[in-house]
């Protein structure tokens, strides 16, 4: 009898990848998963989907900005450890 679903760990064993590169294909939507019980699970469809066409597991993915540099470009402003205020007062840290 044939599978209807993988689990993460089969379809990363599978397909060659990491965990984690199957965890951002589900992430970008290019594999959809089900709960069963805590199960997370792949419908087989999907996964011989991805074998069927590779370039649609290959599309990059633009990097995402740091948390921290998206606070910082809406204006967020740091507070400042008392050691480094006292730092910055003596003019050592800019």
């Amino acid at each position: 009898m044939e599978k209807l679903a993988y689990s993460i760990n089969d379809t990363a064993r599978a397909l060659s990848l990491g965990r984690t590169s199957i965890n951002a294909m589900i992430a970008d939507g290019r594999l959809e998963t089900f709960k069963l019980g805590t199960r997370s699970l792949i419908k087989a469809h999907q996964f011989f989907a991805i074998i069927a066409h590779p370039e649609t597991a290959l599309r990059t993915v633009p990097p995402q900005q740091s948390r921290f540099r998206s606070l910082m470009s809406a204006g967020f402003k740091p507070r400042l450890s008392s050691r480094h205020r006292a730092l910055h007062g003596f003019g050592l840290v800019g």
